[in-house]
């Protein structure tokens, strides 16, 4: 009987692992942050200035993002009550509007300082500016 348990455990196990490994998704480099919205699940992926969307119920890719100009975005924050979403860049002096709904950016901004992250309340209260070193 124990060495039936162990057999069982053991194929249990290898189970697992064959069902962990082929639930693993690749997305581009350097993803930063994600952001769940519906059944979409938005990745930001620095590397390649894309954000990589995620069908939660199927697990499969629908959408590559690109970045509306060239930089290392970092954050998505999604506006309250709206389709609309705040993509931050941690180089470039702007950062975007993304409609969650649509996958499409509705516009740039252009903003001093690269901003590395965004809170938004009832309005834009604060910004988190990266830190400029000499």
């Amino acid at each position: 009987l124990e060495q039936q348990v162990r057999m069982l455990f053991r194929h249990t196990l290898q189970n697992l692992v064959a069902t962990e490994q082929e639930q693993k998704i690749k997305t581009n480099s350097k993803p930063t942050e994600m952001y769940l919205y519906k059944d979409k699940l938005f990745i930001v992926c620095s590397g390649e200035g894309i954000i990589d969307v995620l069908n939660t119920n199927s697990l499969k890719f629908t959408n590559k993002i690109e970045m509306p100009f060239k930089g290392f975005p970092r954050k998505i924050t999604r506006i309250d009550n709206s389709n609309l979403a705040l993509v931050t860049d941690a180089n470039a002096k702007k950062y975007a509007v993304l409609n969650l709904d649509t996958n499409k950016f509705e516009g740039t901004y252009p903003i001093d300082t690269p901003v590395n992250s965004i809170t938004i309340n009832k309005k834009i209260n604060n910004i988190n500016l990266i830190e400029q070193t000499l």
